[in-house]
């Protein structure tokens, strides 16, 4: 497709599409917000030199800027294709404006967090668009190609954030950013793994998606141990703020506590009568298997309620698990963090709740 007639067939899509009042409304209050938080200085009279011919007060820093927003503001309000555009897949002719504009204005309201979770969010995006092309049958290199090349950007980018957020000593917002991308990558993990299972078409596509993405996760986890062995290091040379390490610890304890859901639970028989034969005559239970998005759900619920309150529930986590296992080794070990927890030994518990986590991924390999 030539130039010229994706710019035309560009043209016929937005003559289609206008914005609802609502609409208009709600990017309104975003642009409000934005001005306001974010206002221009006044410029510098000193600026104003006279000038040549060739120099024009609009193209000083202080006009372009309010130039740039007044055409930020114009493209949004001129047209709702962008937002026609927000459901495209690769391979549809708005899919450009979805990658090439919209993702890259709503970045400009975001604060460094929101900025680091929202390139977590994109690459999400570029995963389930895989997803939806291989489900309709509609997956081939060319779009994979496509795919993988954004992907690659944002897992880039999300490296980028994590690594910032290290140097300035901000560890909690390193591991949020971190845990959200591991969580993001098994989620799509298993996805990917079901449509493979379900349909043969575009197998050596799904396949390379499937690498990038295992790739990724170990990468990603590798990168939140790197930080989390960061932190102990601070801990000991106390150059971290105890309200930091509360926050690192009470998010630990959510993912140790969601990691041990999973795992398998032995409760002894009725007919059991002492500890030596309980293991003979133990029942096995094993939980139902939850998806990885109601994993990552509980994870999210879990650390939204710690942030939320001062004072959490620790008793809820506590289960019958199997002797002399990892399992029953990760509930011990969540247990006394959740004894440090309550004597705000955060130090402590966190490093508690890390070996917790450990030792029930260690189970659930097994």
């Amino acid at each position: 497709m030539n130039t010229e007639k994706l710019l035309k067939d560009l043209i016929l899509e937005a003559k289609k599409v206008s914005l609802s009042e609502r609409e208009r409304n709600d990017i309104f209050q975003h642009v409000d917000a934005y001005v306001q938080s974010n206002p221009v200085s006044p410029p510098n009279p000193a600026k104003f030199r006279p000038r040549t011919k060739f120099n024009f007060p609009i193209l000083s820093i202080y006009y372009r800027q309010a130039f740039s927003f007044t055409l930020l503001v114009f493209v949004v309000f001129g047209g709702g294709v962008s937002f026609v555009a927000a459901g495209a897949l690769p391979g549809d002719i708005l899919y450009p404006v979805k990658i090439g504009l919209n993702e890259k204005i709503a970045p400009v309201f975001f604060n460094d967090i929101k900025k680091a979770v929202y390139d977590v969010h994109l690459a999400s995006e570029r995963l389930k668009e895989v997803v939806v092309l291989a489900t309709s049958n509609q997956l081939d290199r060319e779009k994979v190609a496509l795919i993988e090349d954004q992907f690659d950007k944002h897992a880039s980018s999300i490296a980028e954030d994590i690594k910032t957020f290290e140097d300035q000593g901000q560890y909690d917002k390193a591991l949020e950013v971190s845990s959200q991308f591991t969580a993001t990558l098994k989620e799509s993990q298993s996805s990917l793994s079901i449509i493979s299972s379900e349909t043969t078409a575009g197998a050596a596509s799904l396949d390379t998606i499937a690498e990038t993405v295992e790739e990724n996760i170990e990468t990603s986890v590798a990168a939140r141990e790197k930080t989390e062995d960061a932190v102990e290091t601070a801990i000991s040379a106390s150059t971290i703020d105890t309200e930091q390490i509360k926050v690192i610890a009470e998010k630990k304890r959510a993912e140790a506590v969601s990691l041990i859901a999973t795992l398998p639970v032995i409760l002894p028989s009725a007919s059991s009568t002492n500890s030596s034969s309980s293991a003979a005559s133990s029942t096995t239970f094993s939980p139902a298997s939850p998806s990885p998005s109601s994993i990552q759900a509980g994870v999210m619920f879990q650390s939204s309620q710690f942030v939320q309150s001062d004072q959490p529930n620790l008793s809820k986590s506590k289960a019958k698990i199997p002797s002399d296992s990892d399992s029953e080794k990760a509930q011990k070990l969540l247990n006394k963090g959740d004894e440090a927890l309550k004597s705000n030994d955060y130090d402590q518990a966190f490093k508690l709740y890390r070996k917790a986590y450990d030792a029930a991924g260690s189970s659930a390999e097994n």
